[in-house]
């Protein structure tokens, strides 16, 4: 419940990466199915490689 909490204030999700059909990587929170926009605070994504 706590983590549903902190979702829906927006304090701390549980990310998590997707792809789309065409290969693109995204965030969804696995707690309440936002995507993670890319404005403003959001990581880079990177592949382990380097």
């Amino acid at each position: 419940m706590l983590g549903k909490l902190m979702c829906k204030l927006n304090l701390g999700h549980k990310w998590h990466v997707e792809r789309t059909e065409d290969g693109t990587r995204y965030r969804r929170c696995t707690r309440c199915g936002k995507d993670e926009d890319d404005s403003g605070g959001s990581r880079l994504i990177m592949d382990a490689g380097g």
